[in-house]
C-alpha cells in the first residue's frame, strides 16, 4: 500500500516538475536504481547481526548546470538476522537531496550528494512485525554518472543514511536514468 502511494506521488511530482525544469533550460531525469543495502551498528545495539539485502529506488532528478535536485523512494529487501531464525528488518524511505556534478570529461561526471531522508525501519520476527521505528535524518554519498547516449545515463552511487543513534544504513547502487 505504501509503495503504491509513493509511486503515485512520484508520478505526480514528475509531470508537474518536468515543466518547471523545461522552462529553466535544465534537464529532467527519471530512473530506477538497483543495489545492495546493509545495516552498520555497534555490537551493543544488536542491529549489526543483520546481513545485507537487495534494494531499489525510484528517482526523479532535475539538473541545471552543475547542481541537481533528486526526489526518490527507496526500499530494501529483507535484511535477515545471522541466527537464521526467521528474523529480519526492512528499511524504506522518501529522500530529497542536492547533487553536485563535477565533470571529468564530456560523458563522465563525479557526483556528490547530500540531503534528508524520511525513513521507516520494521523488525519482523516469525512473520509478525515486532517493532517499527521511523525518523528524519541526513543522507550523503558519492558516485559517478556516465552519459551513454543523449537521453540515457548510468550512475553508480554509494550512499549512507545516518540516523541519530549509531545505526546507519549504507547502500551501493547502479541506476539507469532516462532524460525527459
Amino acid at each position: 500500500m505504501k509503495a503504491r502511494f509513493f509511486s503515485a506521488v512520484f508520478v505526480v511530482m514528475f509531470f508537474s516538475g518536468s515543466y518547471v525544469f523545461a522552462e529553466e533550460s535544465g534537464d529532467m531525469y527519471m530512473g530506477l536504481s538497483l543495489g545492495r543495502a546493509s545495516i552498520n551498528a555497534p555490537p551493543d545495539v544488536g542491529a549489526s547481526a543483520y546481513g545485507s539485502s537487495s534494494s531499489f529506488k525510484y528517482l526523479l532528478s532535475g539538473r541545471i548546470g552543475y547542481i541537481g535536485v533528486e526526489l526518490a523512494y527507496l526500499e530494501s529487501g529483507k535484511m535477515e538476522h545471522a541466527c537464521d531464525c526467521d528474523t529480519y528488518v526492512e528499511f524504506d524511505g522518501l529522500e530529497l537531496s542536492l547533487l553536485g556534478y563535477v565533470p571529468i570529461n564530456r560523458r563522465l561526471n563525479m557526483n556528490i550528494k547530500g540531503g534528508v531522508v524520511s525513513w521507516n525501519l520494521n523488525s519482523v520476527v516469525h512473520g509478525e512485525k515486532l517493532a517499527s521505528i521511523s525518523g528524519d535524518d541526513i543522507t550523503y554519498g558519492f558516485g559517478m554518472t556516465y552519459d551513454m547516449y543523449e537521453r540515457l545515463s548510468v550512475r553508480g552511487l554509494y550512499e549512507i543514511f545516518q540516523g541519530e543513534s549509531d545505526i546507519e544504513v549504507t547502500n551501493f547502487s547502479v541506476a539507469i536514468l532516462l532524460k525527459m
